[in-house]
């Protein structure tokens, strides 16, 4: 594995000595050790309980796993007691009883974590060892899961929440806050991550059982890179049909977040990722191993039902935008800092320039990826691919935006993660002086 991008930040030598326990063979499990490749944690056993669960492959990860990072030795066994010590014990399943044993045998750790999620939600607990209050905090944030069938798009989210703190307990970097407390998501509250669910927000999930199922129509997915692999990841799974564009090839510095391309150095990206997801998951999904230009904005016209921009520069953002605004559907739009990611939603209402203003003084900010110094890392790609999948959801059935733009800090504490700015309800740069997205047939005219 090349860990170019993130061993300016990272000790990759603690890293790959650590040992970290995982109790569950399950969809957190499952997306959790894709991430631990990724990231090059090289010590983990996988207690494999007896708790039936759905897995994110239709096959065990174990052999994955290793052809991903043959670095890593993945153990599995039957119980955590026959287990030696760890520095971190993590529980991801839906088992009240496996979390509370788990707790008590993560006593000599150095942090016991706690995830499980179902259709819709997800919750998180972490703590360093010994806390006072530990069990029962770890159990009270749990016990609604007891028992059902994970999620998929949630298992995402809530493993990749998991791994930044299973990281800050092994690295401790500077910056990093305190590794403790209880994190909540629910894609029917408004604010969609929080501490205590509102009554307003409790009496709507209620009446929620289940992912919304979206209006026919394919996706489009723009960029097959480190956010688009899990964009397309999680549309795979919630079976949404859709295609990807990217005309880049795989680099070995891409492999440490873009782990479906172990073995692909040098081949396309988007035919990569349509080989790995047909076979691992049979996705319904075309790959077109060219960049999505102005040629292809006037081919694919009104075919698309919305677009998820998974691009690192200013210069396709808008083209994405003007053809979002020119055919009247949803953009969503994300981008990743080395500790950061952010999600920015927009309909026909609001383009980039609207929101971000005048493209061209932006396009002088480096945004690329493969320019970029600081390092790349495999959670915040994976939290955002996953927030982008769950968000369309939201767009496309008609529940009320989390927000014009999330924001997600990986070094703060659980509670603080996530952030939003308010939605517009209008085209401001529209109505004072026309942008390019909505000037009276601007967009039709360049598309």
């Amino acid at each position: 594995m090349d860990y170019t991008r993130q061993s300016s930040v990272f000790d990759q030598a603690i890293l790959r000595n650590s040992r970290v326990v995982l109790v569950g063979d399950s969809m957190v499990s499952d997306y959790a050790l894709l991430y631990m490749a990724g990231l090059g944690i090289g010590n983990i056993t996988l207690v494999q309980q007896n708790h039936r669960q759905r897995h994110l492959f239709k096959k065990p990860l174990e052999r994955l796993i290793s052809e991903i990072n043959p670095e890593i030795r993945l153990n599995t066994a039957a119980n955590a007691g026959s287990i030696g010590p760890a520095d971190v014990v993590a529980d991801f399943t839906n088992n009240e009883a496996s979390k509370q044993a788990a707790c008590e045998y993560a006593g000599k750790a150095r942090l016991f974590v706690s995830a499980s999620s179902d259709d819709i939600s997800a919750s998180i607990y972490a703590g360093y060892s010994g806390e006072k209050g530990h069990a029962c905090l770890e159990t009270a944030a749990m016990r609604r899961y007891n028992g059902k069938e994970q999620g998929s798009f949630s298992s995402g989210l809530i493993a990749a929440i998991a791994l930044d703190e299973i990281r800050k307990a092994l690295l401790g970097l500077e910056g990093d806050e305190a590794v403790s407390g209880v994190l909540n998501y629910n894609l029917f509250a408004k604010g969609r991550f929080f501490r205590k669910m509102s009554i307003a927000d409790s009496v709507r999930a209620e009446k929620a059982v289940s992912f919304p199922r979206l209006k026919s129509g394919r996706v489009l997915v723009v960029g097959a890179g480190g956010i688009g692999t899990y964009a397309a990841l999680n549309l795979a799974c919630l079976r949404i049909p859709f295609d990807v564009y990217d005309g880049d090839d795989i680099d070995a510095t891409n492999l440490n977040r873009q782990v479906l391309y172990y073995d692909a150095i040098g081949r396309n990206k988007a035919a990569v990722l349509k080989q790995r997801l047909e076979s691992l998951l049979g996705a319904n999904m075309r790959a077109f191993g060219r960049f999505f230009d102005e040629n292809e904005a006037k081919t694919a016209g009104k075919k698309y039902s919305a677009v998820l921009s998974c691009v690192d520069n200013w210069g396709a953002r808008e083209l994405l935008s003007r053809y979002a605004v020119a055919n009247n559907i949803v953009l969503i739009d994300a981008g990743v800092g080395p500790f950061t990611a952010r999600l920015d939603i927009y309909n026909h209402n609001i383009c980039l320039e609207c929101r971000r203003g005048n493209v061209e003084q932006a396009s002088t900010q480096p945004q690329a990826c493969n320019t970029m110094q600081e390092s790349n890392i495999v959670m915040c790609n994976a939290f955002a691919g996953a927030m982008m999948a769950a968000e369309l959801g939201a767009s496309l059935t008609g529940l009320e935006s989390s927000g014009r733009q999330m924001l997600y800090f990986s070094k703060k504490q659980l509670t603080e993660k996530v952030s939003y700015l308010p939605a517009e309800r209008q085209c401001a740069c529209n109505i004072i002086r026309g942008c390019k997205c909505h000037k009276q047939g601007g967009a039709i005219e360049r598309l």
